[in-house]
């Protein structure tokens, strides 16, 4: 089965094949599909909140569900062992991502498509985490018990994850965090300042460098955000953009690699009639939206009563320069029955 390499971004923009780094990406296997696409191939990427990406193995298209969970890095792949769904293992350089369960696995990644598909080039391990300190000895008995493990180092290549830490916040009272990462983080973790005990929160992105949560205690934190990315050898496959019928509004993200437009797809989740103009702009020149300008000339992206639709990019400017923002601008919608519709540009 042929596995399209894909960047699906909206709000939570990232390259879709992997490093790998201590924050888990929150995301869980798809709970109900369509008869022929079960078993799906894997959700990896959140591209809107409740939203991500599975590929459908009985038409090999893309098919978006709501999602919520974890994937689980196993460190290198060692035949034998058993693997669960959303596994990440590291073979031959490369990294994969296990679409279902494999018991005592002799599935070999890289050969066995229907067990892994392909992320990408694995980034060099980080460093090893601190140690925890000793525990007390007790007076003329036993050793104490072991110190807590300290938190594992930064996943190496890619985009570093960017720390927030020694942050007070109060119960019910939004906060901003503006980070460095150049778009919207897959991967959140925070922990109490104190006890390293875990902290949820649900982050909301405001821009390509910020994000804002409400605190549920009043407390200090220590959060880290991070992509998928990879190293500068691995450019995105696409960008793509998710639109509610109700509410479509331009969105924007930055390419950080060279690529050449290659392809335009529109997916639905009922027929949806369409108009997409693709426009971009230098990431330094950037003022918002209306600061692009369109590459189709004349001819944007359609779809026409239709759930699926691959429109010409004849006469388009296809090539785009890294450090460049495309902005997808919906227009002339009638939605039917239709939710959502979601536009994506192929590298």
């Amino acid at each position: 089965m042929s596995v399209p390499k894909i960047l699906t971004v909206i709000v939570l923009a990232t390259k879709a094949y992997g490093q790998f780094t201590s924050t888990a990406t929150r995301i869980t296997p798809v709970t109900s599909l369509p008869a022929k696409c079960n078993p799906p191939q894997v959700v990896f990427k959140t591209v809107a909140p409740n939203l991500g990406v599975y590929q459908c193995p009985a038409t090999n298209t893309w098919q978006y569900v709501a999602v919520g969970g974890n994937f689980t890095a196993r460190g290198t792949y060692t035949p034998g062992v058993s693997y669960n769904a959303l596994d990440l293992v590291a073979y031959n350089g490369l990294g994969y991502v296990a679409v279902q369960a494999c018991a005592s696995c002799a599935q070999t990644p890289g050969s066995a498509p229907t067990y892994w598909v392909l992320l990408g080039p694995v980034g060099p391990t980080g460093p090893t985490g601190p140690a925890g300190a000793n525990g007390t000895n007790g007076v003329a008995g036993p050793t104490g018990p072991t110190g807590p493990t300290g938190p594992a180092g930064a996943g190496g290549g890619g985009t570093p994850p960017y720390a927030w830490l020694n942050q007070s916040v109060t119960s019910g009272s939004p906060v901003t965090v503006t980070h460095n990462l150049g778009q919207a983080p897959v991967g959140w973790s925070c922990q109490d300042h104190s006890t390293g005990a875990s902290v949820t929160i649900s982050p909301t992105f405001t821009s390509i460098n910020a994000l804002q949560f409400t605190p549920a205690s009043t407390e200090t934190l220590d959060c880290y955000f991070s992509t998928l990315s990879t190293g500068p050898a691995g450019p995105p496959k696409s960008v793509g953009s998710y639109f509610s019928t109700s509410n479509a509004t331009t969105v924007c993200q930055n390419v950080p690699a060279g690529v050449n437009i290659t392809a335009v797809k529109i997916l639905a989740d009922a027929n949806v009639s369409a108009t997409v103009d693709v426009k971009t702009v230098a990431f330094a020149s950037f003022t918002g939206p209306a600061s692009a300008s369109s590459i189709t000339a004349g001819s944007p992206a359609t779809i026409s009563a239709a759930t699926n639709a691959s429109p010409s990019i004849s006469g388009w400017t296809t090539a785009i320069s890294a450090n460049t923002v495309v902005c997808m601008v919906p227009s002339g919608i009638t939605a039917g029955s239709a939710t959502y519709f979601i536009a994506q540009v192929v590298f």
